[in-house]
């Protein structure tokens, strides 16, 4: 998940991390095996703000598990 970084908007790092994360690694179950959060420092210039200002990970644990789960999430 990725999510853009842009001048006139906000976002809730603390929030995202621990409740947002959380919260979605828990509802899929067991199938993930990790989430975590990568918060953007800089831009690729000195100075330069960064292109996202956050991205998210979840490791599961097949590729048929990430496909399933989405499914069951929808019901």
């Amino acid at each position: 998940m990725l999510y853009p970084n842009s001048a006139d908007g906000t976002f809730d790092i603390e929030y995202y991390c621990n409740t947002h994360l959380p919260f979605v690694v828990n509802l899929l179950g067991r199938c993930v095996e990790s989430g975590s959060v990568d918060s953007g420092l800089a831009g690729g210039e000195p100075g330069e703000a960064p292109a996202f200002v956050a991205m998210g990970h979840m490791t599961f644990n097949s590729v048929e598990e990430f496909q399933g789960s989405f499914g069951r999430m929808q019901r």
